[in-house]
């Protein structure tokens, strides 16, 4: 008896030596793997062009029953992307070594952001992990596409922008001085506008490389300043001020907001958490500043809608739904169709804007260039005043 309970004993020690090796071998697997975030190359463009199409295409073989390293496997030998290859490779790399999907993926900050990473790791506490790439997909479809709309309807202005200053740039070095050349050999008196005209040429003539280093340090100079808080805060306060332009980026970021808030708080994040990463995910400071403010009053017990009622870049329709939400519990749901409803008026803004682009362009390209051709050929109006015999 004594003989057998002992060998049972021994047998149940080695069980649990062969665990605890099984355990600890886990353990340094896991912390051989380097869990220290990296910095991705181009990481914007990825995010814009390939991060959609990964995310619901995971969705989907999440949603099949196919292990996830197979499914990061698979998506890592279709990606196009040389860099997003490398990043699905360590990602898969992380899970297989032992951690969960959204650990891994948070080691690239700047490909799956912390409200991305976030509702993932909801989605796996509640075990809906396909669920929660499908609404990832289809927020991340979304902004892309309102993003993309956006910058094909600046695009066209800025160009021709670019192009009016390049042609006022060669007009200035090249034909200006054979125009003054010209009065020059007349004499005579020449109007103020074609002075101040030629002075300038003159000036962009003799100190081309410092006009060039001036406006390539103020670009840079403004660059630098909008990577800090209180830069960027004033660019966007700025830019907000601007007509047409200004709303337009309100109804933007007001869409971004409404969309990933009730995403988070669909997938079970924490009101005040979903305040901070949808703020993050607005890209204007000033508007985000007045969530952060929200953040604390609604931690002191008020409601989200009282907050933002006081702030002029939160419109009513926003805060009147917002304010049913709360009272019904379906803020989410009425947040999803406020995230709808600026959506499309950022379309029909963007239709209204592109029409009103091509008159205004050539009212600009008239006042530019024509205005300096005219000023030009003023004194040969007056050529008889100009000639001295």
């Amino acid at each position: 008896m004594t003989n057998t309970s002992t060998a049972g004993e021994t047998k149940g020690s080695r069980v649990l030596d062969f665990r605890t090796m099984a355990d600890d071998a886990k353990r340094r697997q896991k912390s051989a793997f380097d869990m220290r975030a990296r910095r991705t190359p181009g990481a914007s463009r990825i995010r814009l062009q390939e991060l959609p199409v990964f995310t619901r295409a995971l969705g989907a073989m999440l949603q099949a029953g196919l292990p996830v390293v197979q499914c990061l496997r698979s998506l890592e030998e279709q990606s196009e992307s040389k860099t997003f290859r490398h990043v699905i490779g360590q990602i898969s790399t992380a899970v297989q070594y032992g951690n969960k999907l959204s650990s891994a993926m948070s080691l690239f900050p700047d490909v799956f952001d912390t409200m991305y990473t976030s509702m993932l790791k909801t989605g796996e506490i509640s075990g809906q992990l396909a669920e929660t790439m499908e609404s990832l997909a289809t927020h991340l479809e979304e902004s892309a596409d309102l993003r993309r709309k956006v910058q094909s309807a600046l695009m066209y202005p800025v160009a021709v922008a670019a192009i009016a200053m390049l042609l006022a740039t060669l007009i200035m070095l090249f034909i200006v001085p054979a125009f003054d050349k010209i009065y020059q050999d007349l004499g005579g008196e020449l109007p103020t506008a074609t002075k101040l005209l030629i002075a300038a040429s003159n000036v962009l003539r003799h100190h081309l490389l410092w006009v060039v280093v001036g406006v390539i340090a103020v670009v840079v100079i403004i660059g630098r300043l909008k990577r800090t808080r209180r830069g960027k805060y004033v660019w966007d306060r700025c830019v907000l001020s601007i007509p047409v332009f200004g709303p337009l980026l309100q109804k933007v970021a007001l869409a971004r907001f409404t969309e990933a808030f009730s995403q988070m708080l669909n997938h079970g994040i924490p009101i005040l958490r979903a305040l901070t990463l949808s703020g993050n995910v607005m890209g204007n400071e000033v508007m985000k500043k007045a969530l952060v403010e929200a953040g604390v009053a609604v931690e002191q017990g008020e409601t989200l809608s009282s907050i933002l009622r006081k702030n002029k870049w939160y419109p009513p329709l926003l805060i009147n739904m917002l304010a049913t939400g709360e009272k019904t519990g379906k803020v989410d749901e009425l947040l999803e169709r406020v995230a709808t409803f600026y959506r499309n008026e950022v379309s029909v803004v963007l239709k209204g804007i592109t029409s009103l682009i091509e008159p205004m362009l050539i009212v600009f390209l008239g006042v530019v260039i024509g205005g300096m051709v005219v000023c030009m050929f003023i004194p040969i109006f007056k050529l008889h005043e100009l000639v001295k015999f």
